[in-house]
Parts: structure tokens; C-alpha cells; sequence
């Protein structure tokens, strides 16, 4: 690849360029189809105007306005200076979250930002270790693996072929032991956070009791919007025995509001954060948000596996941890990382300004637009199962779906569906969150995204009411439901 500089190029040989990088720099599953030019998430790294997207929860297609920004950011790439370049997308990032630049390491994913974050821990501990992970099937499809340490996937970020569930060369994983904690029981109902709360502190004490370290993962919030482990459960583990117990917040999906990641970070936790759900970014973006204890370990200890090298290039990490981390990258210079950042930062720190009350005034609009329309239909139902407040502050609704004899649709025909739904035929297309099993039954997703937001603040600075705000919204919601109806009713051409 030719990093240089691009300001003398046309802008069509700088898009396609850019188009190019917003693929590279992570696994295979953002490659796209040269068909389709859909990735497996089946959005596009090329706006589409035309195309309803409320599938935040999964993943989104680039916007008009973001591809524009991240062109703009690569005519400013300047190879004699990609240190600079990246240090300002860090120091971009940290300052929403009031935290220094030295704080902030990237990352290509979600899944690979938990690789990472455990390899901190675990370079760091000289006792056995014990992972607690929370829901891995309402997380990633590889996050259990990273967090034992193993490969997820048979490519890594950087692009190098391992083998899928193997160990990461260097990685301990004979001092390792990983532990589950559901969230949901076996039908599918949300456990009582109380219920949560008194499992996780009970396997932290007897992990320290046997004599090993913990790291205890916090999931902020979920596929379908349930969180696990409160923030004061957590900072009660930590007291336990802050020299042997960490905790990792996965804040993936970014439903909660800054201030409560800065205060996290504060507190002493490790967030886990990305630019691609919520914040509505292409897809993987990522960064370890690291608390100043931690950050001041791995400068004095360092010591990470030497596996990490073929995930992590040198400048994703801030300069004075490169000499400690213990193994020299495979590249210096992830630039499609950098790049995919750019169009969330734009929606993180436009947010900031706005204040927490109108940002949850907007989602429960949402929600409540979205149950006027499941009032009137009949294939797309809220489940009992998954009500409660959390719809609201999260702004993700879970859906059941059934056919025309009323009977649920199974985990096949849901795909089919989602599929269904980004393609040309029986209406627009349409991305909705990918389908997502809950016991007995599966579930398609409707989430609102910081694009969402922003557009109604926007109308609401401007003096329009919430209903004046949210009228794109609303056609937009129509046009989803209308498609959803036909497609499971199967009426012709669908």
C-alpha cells in the first residue's frame, strides 16, 4: 500500500483509494463482496442515500457525510507524519471522555479490542487467572474465544493466517480458566440484576480464595439491550483486592452516556468501546480506554504475548507504552483503523453537547413511534419477555416475528427475512439488526443510532417539536414495518 499524500489526486482516485482502506486493517468479515459490495454484516463501506438503516446494533453502512470526513482525513495523511495523524485521532477520542491521549489505544474490532484488553491483564499477573465473561452469546461470535486467549478467526486484523481457536502465540493459557455468567435463563427472561450481581461476586471471591487473579467483565449493554453486572457490583469486586481483581467494562455497543465511561475509567476499569454500533461508524473501529493504574503497570511491567503482533500495528498504541508492551508489531501503520474512526468521532463529539434529558427524551420517542406501529401490525409483535426500561435508555427493540398462520419464525426463516430486507426486491432496502436466539425464540432488532439523535436535537434547537423532529424517523419506521409485513405475509414478488 502507498501511503503518500493525496491532495493532489482526483476525488474519484481518492474514494476508491479510501474504499480500499475502509476494508483493510481487519478480519474477513469486513471484506466486501465484489457482487453485492456488501460485507458480512450486509453493509456497505460506499454511502448509499437511498438505503434505511436501523441496524446500529449490528452494524451500518458509512454515511454520506462520514465517507466525505474520512476523505478529507486521508488528503491530510502524510506518512512523515503518521505518528501525529494518529495521536490526534487518539487525543480526538480521549478528550470526549476528559482522559489524555495516553489512554486511548486503538483497535480493530470489538472482539479484537477483548483480545487485547485480557492480554493486559494476563501479561500483567504473575498468579494463575481467572476471566469472567458475561453472555458471550449476546456479545460477539468470537468473544469467548479472545477471551481465553485463543484466535477468533482464521485471519487476523493485520492479515495473517492462524488457526481459529488455537492459542495466541505467548499467551498463557495453561494459568488461565474461563468463566460464563448468563443473563438471561434458560427460556430466554432476563435474570434479576440482584440474581447477576451475587453469582459474579461470589465466583470472585472463591477465584481469589484458590489464589488466583480475576478479571471480571462488566457488559454494558447487550445484542438486545440487557446489561450485566452493575457498576456498583463491579467497583465491590475491585475493592475485594485491587492488586489481583480487574474489570472490563464492554461498552461495544455505546448505549450509556459518556459521562458514565469517563466515570468508569475513573473508578479504575478498562473500557472496551466502538465507533461502529451506536455511534454509527463503518464497521470495526475500537479502543481500550485505560485507567491510569493500569496504564502506569504496563509502562514499569509490560510484557504482553508475542501473538498480539499479528492483531496490533505500533502506532495504535500511544508512544511511551510501545517499549513496554513486549513484542514488536507486524506493521506500523494501520490506516483503515484510523480511518474508520473518523466518522463516529464526529457523531461522539457532537453529542457531547447535547444533554442527557433531551438525548433520553429522543429515545423513548423512538420506542414509542415504534410500538404505534407493532399496535397495528400483524406479523411483528414486542414480546413480553423484553419489556422493561432498559428499551428506552438503550433505544435497541428486540421483535419477534411470526407467519401468516401465527406461528414464530425460527432462527432459519429470521434470516432469511434480514436478508430479505437488504435487497432491492419488495420495497427499499432496509437494515435491520441481525436475528439473535433467545431461548425458544429469535429476534430481529430496531435500534436508533447517535445519527438519529442528532438529526432530532438538531430539529429541536431549531424550535421544531419532537413529533416536527422525528417525521424522517417516522417515514423511515413506516417503510421498514411495510416491508417487514409483506415479506413475512409473502405476498407476491416477496
Amino acid at each position: 500500500m502507498h501511503l503518500q499524500r493525496l491532495s493532489g489526486l482526483a476525488d474519484q482516485q481518492g474514494a476508491s483509494y479510501l474504499l480500499m482502506l475502509l476494508q483493510e486493517g481487519g478480519d474477513q468479515r469486513i471484506h466486501c463482496d465484489p457482487l453485492s459490495g456488501r460485507n458480512r454484516y450486509g453493509t456497505r463501506c460506499l454511502p448509499d442515500p437511498q438505503e434505511i438503516g436501523f441496524s446500529s446494533t449490528t452494524a451500518s453502512t458509512v454515511s454520506p457525510s462520514g465517507f466525505a470526513l474520512s476523505l478529507d482525513a486521508l488528503s491530510r495523511f502524510d506518512e512523515s507524519d503518521a505518528e501525529g495523524w494518529f495521536d490526534h485521532v487518539r487525543r480526538r477520542l480521549g478528550r470526549c471522555f476528559e482522559l489524555g491521549a495516553e489512554q486511548v489505544v486503538l483497535s480493530p474490532s470489538g472482539t479484537d479490542a477483548e483480545l487485547m484488553a485480557v492480554s493486559l491483564y494476563a501479561g500483567l499477573s504473575r498468579n494463575p487467572v481467572s476471566v469472567i465473561l458475561i453472555a458471550p452469546d449476546e456479545t460477539g461470535s468470537g468473544v469467548a474465544k479472545a477471551a481465553a486467549g485463543c484466535h477468533f478467526s482464521s485471519l487476523t486484523a493485520l492479515g495473517v493466517t492462524v488457526e481459529a481457536g488455537q492459542p495466541v502465540s505467548g499467551f498463557p493459557v495453561d494459568r488461565q480458566e474461563l468463566m460464563t455468567i448468563a443473563i438471561r435463563d434458560m427460556s430466554g427472561r432476563a435474570r434479576p440484576t440482584d440474581e447477576i450481581d451475587s453469582e459474579v461476586l461470589d465466583a470472585v471471591k472463591a477465584a481469589l480464595k484458590r489464589g488466583r487473579d480475576v478479571v471480571l467483565h462488566v457488559l454494558d449493554t447487550s445484542k438486545t439491550g440487557l446489561s450485566g453486572v452493575s457498576r456498583p457490583a463491579a467497583r465491590a469486586a475491585l475493592a475485594l483486592d485491587p492488586e489481583r481483581v480487574g474489570v472490563i467494562v464492554d461498552a461495544c455497543q455505546f448505549r450509556c452516556r459518556v459521562e458514565e465511561i469517563a466515570e468508569d475509567v475513573q473508578n479504575g476499569f478498562l473500557v472496551i468501546v466502538t465507533g461502529s454500533k451506536f455511534l454509527a461508524g463503518p464497521p470495526f473501529s475500537a479502543a481500550l480506554l485505560l485507567p491510569e493504574r493500569l496504564r502506569s503497570e504496563l509502562l514499569h511491567k509490560g510484557g504482553l504475548p508475542q501473538g498480539l503482533a499479528d492483531y496490533s500495528a505500533d502506532l495504535d498504541w500511544p508512544s511511551d507504552l510501545r517499549g513496554s508492551l513486549g513484542f514488536h508489531a507486524r506493521s506500523k501503520i494501520n490506516l483503515g483503523l484510523g480511518l474508520r474512526w473518523i466518522a463516529p468521532l464526529s457523531h461522539l463529539e457532537a453529542l457531547t453537547s447535547v444533554t442527557a434529558e433531551v438525548q433520553a427524551e429522543i429515545k423513548a420517542h423512538f420506542l414509542a413511534l415504534i410500538r404505534q406501529r407493532l399496535a397495528v401490525s400483524r406479523h411483528v409483535v414486542l414480546h413480553e419477555d423484553d419489556e422493561g426500561d432498559y428499551l428506552s435508555r438503550r433505544a435497541i427493540i428486540p421483535l419477534s416475528l411470526f407467519d401468516t398462520l401465527g406461528h414464530a419464525v425460527g432462527a432459519d426463516e429470521a434470516r432469511r427475512i434480514w436478508q430479505a430486507m437488504r435487497e432491492d426486491g419488495c420495497g427499499p432496502v432496509c437494515q435491520i439488526g441481525q436475528p439473535v436466539i433467545l431461548g425458544e425464540r429469535v429476534v430481529v432488532r430496531l435500534a436508533a443510532s447517535a445519527a438519529d439523535v442528532l438529526s432530532l436535537a438538531e430539529g429541536l434547537t431549531s424550535g421544531q417539536s419532537l413529533s416536527q423532529a422525528a417525521q424522517p424517523v417516522e417515514t423511515r419506521l413506516d417503510r421498514v414495518f411495510d416491508k417487514l409485513e409483506r415479506l413475512l405475509s409473502r405476498q407476491d414478488g416477496c
